[in-house]
């Protein structure tokens, strides 16, 4: 999984530079959305966890990669550290409360597996989430 981040990670800014930051999220989070099932439910020897782990890595990991670029470009300049710190940190405060939900969705679900299938359902909320975001490739940044 460390591999695939990796590739992903560094792979977003040149997606983002040819499909915009818009386009490079809706790729990122198409491919996780996907994956989480896939890698959960689909895995069936350690070959095919491995490979879909890696894969499952470049997505879903690798587009915080784009938070760096993005955030900054969305806010004018006397506001830029405050609003990109704000919004690093409150997916955090988010975010926190996650493993508890795991369990609880483990222990309703009836396992690990179907509980990291619902909370891929996460995605789908970052898909809802572009349809309010600007575009910011080949703009200035906001003074």
């Amino acid at each position: 999984m460390n591999c695939g981040s990796t590739a992903g990670l560094l792979c977003f800014a040149p997606v983002a530079s040819r499909l915009g930051r818009r386009g490079a999220f809706l790729a990122y989070h198409v491919g996780a959305l996907a994956l989480v099932p896939a890698t959960f439910l689909g895995a069936n020897s350690y070959v095919s966890a491995v490979l879909l782990l890696a894969a499952l890595g470049f997505a879903a990991v690798g587009m915080h990669a784009g938070y760096a670029i993005y955030f900054p470009e969305l806010f004018p300049t006397h506001l830029r550290a405050t609003g990109a710190g704000f919004c690093f940190n409150v997916g955090r405060v988010v975010a926190a409360p996650g493993p508890w939900l795991m369990g609880l969705l483990a222990a309703q679900l009836g396992g690990v597996r179907l509980a990291a299938c619902a909370a891929g359902l996460v995605y789908l909320v970052g898909l809802l989430c572009l349809l309010f975001t600007p575009e910011t490739r080949g703009r200035p940044l906001p003074d």
